[in-house]
């Protein structure tokens, strides 16, 4: 098949059936990984760009900013590059080295913030510094994954619907937990098409998401220390 344009190369259905491991239920793993950036942060990234210009409130010859600590940060600096917005990339030494090379080699500028915030992490430096830069430039766009319902929306439009379109019945649905936004999209599709369905949230210590006691995580992306950027995506 012949494409076009690398905002193209998005693979939403794809699933593992994980019968190698033995197990009398069935378990099905979904594969985000083969689309272009390597993760499912592609969807929201493309999602969340797209609708800003749709508003028009992104228009050419403007920067885009955001905070990430890796996936989201490589596919909005692909993104970017297609669409020639400079994006500038905000994060902390918990980066990759893989991920910070890709986000440089698509043009993006990185910054690292590496002062930590009250609750011992780099979130709420990372905000800071955004806000603070959002004062000087009026060029500047702050995607804002953290409050954007467009992150959510992306999910409930395209992951959610691929797993139910996919699935005569699905019992659990297992989630890994960041900023909420796929949980949000997932959980909000499948409370209005598949009731019955039981979504299991998968947090990490160190996360507040679910009340739990702010701390080291180890797993970027995965988890959050701060609890007024959860809002009420996962009510």
């Amino acid at each position: 098949m012949l494409y076009k344009n690398p905002t193209e190369l998005i693979f939403d259905n794809i699933f593992l059936n994980m019968d190698i491991l033995g197990s009398e239920h069935n378990i099905y793993l979904k594969l985000e990984g083969l689309s272009l950036t390597g993760s499912i942060k592609v969807k929201p990234a493309l999602y969340m760009i797209e609708e800003l210009e749709r508003k028009k409130i992104l228009k050419p010859g403007m920067s885009v900013i955001e905070s990430s600590s890796g996936n989201l940060g490589v596919a909005l600096s692909m993104i970017c590059a297609i669409k020639g917005y400079k994006f500038i990339c905000v994060s902390d030494p918990n980066i990759s080295p893989f991920n910070k090379n890709m986000i440089t080699n698509y043009g993006a500028d990185i910054i690292i913030i590496d002062k930590k915030d009250e609750n011992g992490g780099y979130l709420g430096s990372r905000i800071s510094y955004i806000k603070s830069l959002l004062e000087q430039r009026e060029d500047l766009i702050w995607i804002n994954q953290y409050e954007n319902h467009d992150n959510v929306q992306a999910h409930y439009l395209s992951t959610a619907k691929s797993i139910y379109e996919q699935f005569e019945k699905i019992d659990y649905l297992f989630i890994g937990v960041g900023t909420t936004g796929t949980l949000g999209g997932v959980s909000k599709f499948f409370r209005e098409h598949s009731p019955n369905t039981k979504i299991i949230g998968v947090d990490s210590l160190g996360s507040v998401t679910f009340g739990g006691v702010s701390g080291k995580r180890f797993i970027p992306g995965l988890g959050m220390n701060r609890p007024e950027f959860i809002g009420d995506k996962i009510a």
